[in-house]
């Protein structure tokens, strides 16, 4: 007895230890300490408190992943931020390679453990971990768990079955928000097979409508911090700007596969970039195609094998429709019998424009070939061991079967042989240059408000000390109140950002050759330093050198930091009051007047001023980012709060003007102490709450479900 359970303790085991190791071979000297950077993975030293919590910009788009961000930062408090980063890396393959092993309940353990393996080792997983998708991927090694747990809720829609899926929704909602159509696509073909084969049985039929209704009910509740402030803030969100310009610049293509897009995607290649850094499987292995051509019998093998078994069809005929649905929906504009339907997708469908990369779907078409692969060689497996079982002559003849299994077994390997032991040396691990820390020490030393602008103005560029094109990590990497680049500067598309702040940036930058103040211009946004990076197209910005208002205070082999010479205040008052045509007015007063003497509004003005110095900073207190504690030591003036201009901010109530389009003017007619707030956080704070409730009354439901059956 205690034998058969070692045994049994064993087998249960087995798989962790497998995909353990599988996850180690993989990461292999990227679990070293150091920072892995990549096209859109930037970790550095300190994680910041994500600003979103307060309503900053709020966006539900990017509010939906507040829990992921709280919790790298709270994490950080204990642990560095390149050992999150490799936990997180890790995770990927091992939560990946369990989560479909656990959902293939196939006979064969060898089928089991294939599934795993194909859907960790592929090229959709490689070209994505080279990107530095980490999100994408996080959301990507959930999706098993959450299938399974689905196809349980179908099968048996019970309370506990129903909210572990809505929990499981949200952790891959959380975790990247493009799950909401490629996790639904796989959910939503399972639902209505799942009806389908229902037909008739009216009374399990309701069943199970009054459990998605439950669900539904479920979800609502844990994600209401996020869908009720799409009502709550109205506007536009990120993703609601995104044009067909976008569907272009991040169509699907064929690169490396030199053949249809069908194929490509099919081959679950399809990537929109052009590689850097990296070459594909397909670049470098003669006859990969054969490789391919395995998976898909050993799919198509396992989806014929649900045949006989009525009521487990409707899962097999799911997943492949669900993988079928996804190849359609992940060539997007790419091929002419699509594009008319995605079209219509990414014009019609709220949100759906978030998918104007779709190879995205392919996550789906991946698992589908897992799942139904796996299926594929466990029969395999068993009618090859009846078959050799059967034979009492022919070692060879025996010798074949084994063959086959083992080929059809690394086949996941050798497809994506590129992925194995540190990504086959294409990417290394990297520490901040010793020049940065030196930066920051400096102007660490000046302990007084104020904002950073960083040059050059890219979201994306090249490093020379990270040798490819990634995310600009400076902002966060120096710790500072900043103004950087949000532009992507890629097929026509220079920026999605709404702040008027970048538009501005923009605006002056076009028009650099005739500016000499370049200082006096940042002055009104309290930008008292300017970082410019030795790096990518820095000699584009020789202009900052002739300015008549910057000075250089520090400079080593890799950046230069220059200090603007004009007073800057985060909270000033000011009495005089100018009408503003627009950005091109300023150009033309900036070197004969202080942009701080005097609030510039658009519009219908009534001009107002004073002989003599306007500007006055005051005295203020930080009560918190939402509570700004200021001394107007007189009355009738305008109090100039130098954030970003926005509506959540108020004095007594009373909504900010927009001063020069940029920052927060408010009238103030008497003395004393003001209280500047942000308002859309007491909004937001309540659906926080509501949201946390319901996520502790799933979990302590589902516990105590636990220890019921327990016993």
């Amino acid at each position: 007895m205690f034998r058969i359970c070692h045994l049994e303790l064993f087998r249960r085991v087995l798989p962790f230890i497998i995909y353990l190791v599988l996850g180690i071979i993989v990461l292999w000297n990227l679990l070293l300490p150091g920072y892995v950077l990549t096209l859109d993975m930037v970790f550095t030293p300190k994680i910041s408190f994500p600003r979103e919590f307060y309503g900053f910009y709020a966006d539900p788009v990017k509010i939906v992943r507040l829990p992921y961000r709280l919790g790298l930062w709270a994490l950080n408090l204990v642990f560095p931020s390149w050992l999150i980063q490799k936990i997180l890396l890790f995770a990927v393959f091992l939560v990946s390679g369990l989560g479909a092993y656990y959902l293939c309940e196939a006979e064969s353990d060898l089928g089991k453990l294939y599934a795993g393996f194909m859907y960790v080792l592929n090229p959709f997983v490689y070209v994505r971990f080279m990107v530095g998708h980490l999100n994408l991927l996080l959301g990507y090694s959930i999706l098993p768990f959450l299938v399974k747990s689905f196809i349980g809720f179908l099968d048996e829609p019970r309370l506990d079955c129903g909210v572990k899926s809505a929990l499981l929704l949200t952790l891959i909602l959380v975790l990247d928000v493009h799950y909401v159509y490629v996790a639904g696509l796989a959910l939503l073909t399972l639902f209505i097979f799942k009806i389908l084969s229902l037909k008739g049985d009216v009374q399990r039929l309701h069943r199970l409508m009054r459990g998605v209704i439950f669900l539904a009910a479920i979800f609502a509740g844990l994600n209401i911090y996020w869908l009720a402030s799409t009502f709550l803030f109205g506007g536009e969100t990120y993703v609601s700007v995104f044009s067909y310009r976008d569907l272009l610049a991040f169509a699907s293509k064929a690169w490396g596969t030199g053949a249809s897009i069908f194929f490509s995607l099919a081959a679950l290649y399809g990537f929109w970039r052009v590689p850097e850094g990296y070459r594909y499987v397909s670049e470098t292995l003669p006859g990969w195609q054969m490789i391919y051509l395995l998976i898909l019998y050993l799919s198509v093998y396992g989806f014929m094998t649900f045949r006989d078994d009525r009521s487990r069809r409707w899962i097999s005929n799911g997943m492949a429709t669900a993988g079928v649905l996804s190849l359609i929906l992940a060539a997007g504009i790419s091929s002419t019998i699509t594009a008319p339907l995605f079209e219509a997708l990414f014009v019609y469908l709220p949100f759906f424009s978030g998918m104007r990369e779709p190879q995205k779907f392919l996550a789906v078409l991946t698992l589908a070939y897992s799942f139904l692969g796996g299926y594929g060689l466990s029969e395999h497996h068993i009618f090859l061991r009846k078959f050799t079982g059967k034979l009492k002559h022919g070692i060879a003849v025996k010798f074949f079967p084994v063959i086959f299994l083992a080929a059809a077994l690394s086949s996941p390997f050798i497809y994506s042989y590129r992925q194995l032991f540190g990504f086959y040396g294409q990417i290394g691990n990297l520490e901040y240059p010793d020049e940065w820390y030196e930066a920051k020490e400096f102007l660490d030393l000046d302990i007084s408000d104020y904002r950073v602008l960083y040059l050059p103005w890219h979201l994306y560029m090249r490093q020379s000390w990270i040798g490819r094109i990634t995310a600009n990590p400076a902002p966060l990497f120096f710790e500072k109140p900043f103004l950087a680049g949000e532009n992507i500067d890629w097929m026509g598309i220079e920026t999605y950002s709404r702040k008027p702040e970048q538009h501005y940036m923009h605006f002056l930058l076009d028009n650099r050759g005739e500016i000499r103040n370049f200082g006096g211009l940042l002055a009104p946004l309290n930008i008292k330093y300017i970082i410019l990076l030795k790096e990518a197209d820095y000699g584009n910005y020789e202009f900052i050198y002739d300015q008549r208002d910057l000075k250089i205070v520090f400079e080593n082999g890799k950046i230069v930091i220059f200090k603007n010479q004009n007073s800057v205040a985060r909270v000033y008052l000011v009495r005089n009051v100018r009408r503003m045509n627009d950005w091109g007015q300023i150009l033309g007063i900036v070197s004969a007047e202080n942009l701080l003497n005097s609030v510039y509004l658009v519009g219908d003005v009534n001009e107002a001023g004073f002989n003599g110095e306007s500007f006055k900073p005051l005295s203020y207190a930080v009560i918190s980012p939402l509570d700004v504690e200021v001394e107007v030591p007189s009355p009738c003036g305008y109090l100039v709060f130098a954030e970003p201009y926005d509506e959540g901010w108020t004095v007594n109530d009373e909504k900010p003007l927009a001063n020069l389009g940029l920052t927060n003017a408010f009238r103030i007619e008497h003395s004393g102490t003001v209280r500047i707030r942000y308002q859309k956080f007491y909004v937001l704070f309540p659906l926080y709450v509501s949201s946390a409730i319901t996520f502790i009354g799933c979990i302590l439901f589902l516990a105590w479900r636990r220890l019921c059956c327990q016993s």
